[in-house]
Formats: C-alpha cells, sequence, structure tokens
C-alpha cells in the first residue's frame, strides 16, 4: 500500500496544476507518431499493413525506456531530499521511479492496442508479451547501473542523454528491419535492445521466431538484476556518503 501511494504520489506530482494532467505524458509521443508516420508513409513510401502500428508500439516501449535510464542516471542527486528525509534507500526509490515509468508505460500500450485492434494485422500475444517482458527487464537493468554510477558521477546524465540521441537510430523502430544491410545486422543485434524492438515488431506480423532468443535473454537480464541488487544494497551507503 506504501509503494502504491508513493507511486500515485510521483504521478500527481509531476503533472499537478497543469490543464491536460495526465494526457501531457501521452501527447509527446502522439505528436512524435503523427509526424514520423506521415513522413514514412507519405514522404519515403514505407507503407505495409502494420507499419503504423509497429511505429506507435516502438515509440512507446523506446520512451520507456529513455524516459526510465535517463531519469536513473540522476536520481539520487534529483530526489536527495526524499532519500535523506524518508527512504535513505537507494533500492527503494529506483524501484518506485521504476514502477511509476512501468505504470505510465502500460497505460500507453493499452491504448495502442485499441488502435492496432482497428488495422486488420496479423498478431503473435505470447512474443509481444515476452518482448515487453525482456524490455521491461533491460531497463531496469541498465537503470540500476546508471542509477549508482550517476550517483558518483554527475556527468552520467548528460553522457547517457546524448547517447540515446544515437541508440535511437541504430533500432528498427523508424525503418523495418528488411532495410538494415545483411553485412551490418550482426552490429546492430549487439544493441540488448534491438532484441527486444525486433521481437515486437515480428510479433505485429504474425511471427514468433524470435521467442527463444527473447526468452534466454530475459533470463540473463533478471539474474544480472538480481545479482546488481544485492550490489546496491551492499555499497548502497558509500554511494550516499559521497554525495
Amino acid at each position: 500500500m506504501i509503494l502504491i501511494n508513493h507511486i500515485w504520489f510521483n504521478i500527481k506530482n509531476k503533472y499537478e496544476g497543469t490543464v491536460l494532467g495526465y494526457f501531457w505524458h501521452i501527447i509527446p509521443i502522439l505528436l512524435q507518431f503523427l509526424t514520423l508516420n506521415f513522413i514514412l508513409s507519405k514522404m519515403m513510401n514505407f507503407n505495409s499493413p502494420s507499419m503504423s502500428s509497429k511505429l506507435l508500439i516502438g515509440l512507446i516501449c523506446w520512451s520507456f525506456f529513455r524516459d526510465m535510464t535517463s531519469s536513473a542516471s540522476h536520481l539520487v542527486t534529483f530526489k536527495w531530499y526524499h532519500i535523506k528525509n524518508y527512504y535513505f534507500d537507494l533500492n527503494k526509490i529506483m524501484v518506485i521511479e521504476f514502477l511509476t515509468a512501468l505504470f505510465n508505460a502500460f497505460i500507453s500500450i493499452l491504448l495502442a492496442m485499441i488502435f492496432v485492434s482497428f488495422n486488420d494485422i496479423s498478431f503473435n500475444k505470447l512474443q509481444f508479451t515476452i518482448s515487453i517482458i525482456n524490455l521491461t527487464l533491460l531497463t531496469y537493468l541498465i537503470s540500476s547501473i546508471l542509477f549508482i554510477i550517476g550517483a558518483v558521477y554527475r556527468d552520467t546524465f548528460h553522457l547517457w542523454n546524448s547517447f540515446c540521441g544515437l541508440l535511437f537510430w541504430s533500432i528498427p523502430i523508424v525503418y523495418p528491419i528488411e532495410k538494415i544491410p545483411s553485412d551490418y545486422i550482426n552490429l546492430f543485434e549487439l544493441n540488448p535492445i534491438f532484441i527486444s524492438i525486433k521481437g515486437l515488431t515480428q510479433s505485429l506480423e504474425g511471427s514468433g521466431s524470435s521467442l527463444l532468443i527473447l526468452i534466454q535473454t530475459s533470463i540473463v537480464y533478471l539474474i544480472l538484476s538480481v545479482v546488481l541488487s544485492r550490489f546496491n544494497n551492499n555499497f548502497r551507503n558509500q554511494v550516499v556518503a559521497q554525495l
């Protein structure tokens, strides 16, 4: 119950006093989708029955990954008052922030699925679900790493945001996977988020060909997250002492 209250406080505090309230979470994604959808369909002729659906889902998932990891990279310094006076448990404040971002992404995906349902496309529900889980675990893992590094090195936030600008174009959101030259596909697949987005893309085409690799990588992400969580527990006092 306390955890739910903190999540609700995070959401309420972010949009309190605004006219559109919670809709400000959805509007930037929607505007980006409309702009890119126009460019891809009208100017670049990337037309397919599932293109709009893949673009919208991809942008929502990317926004979740980018916003959460970016927030984690300066979370300790940004919310130092709460850590000092209420939490003092780095893992707890990290989990609250992550669950808040996950809740926002979940609502956005539900709305996007209504849009997808109006398109006559095949849909592999199992691979779609595993892809979302895979992305969620990856996001938590990278956020945990940036959370600790960012608490010590303030430049982490700025470096990661700059890197995300490049990272966005290395995943198949605004272009089909088929457009990637075969000589470079292995290089693209070194990007962990590429696997998640590729799985989502294929699931919206009715394919389940990436299911095994998604399950395997999800298990690895889960194990690494548990190990890192223990690391955070052992060293959180030292990290706070350096602030």
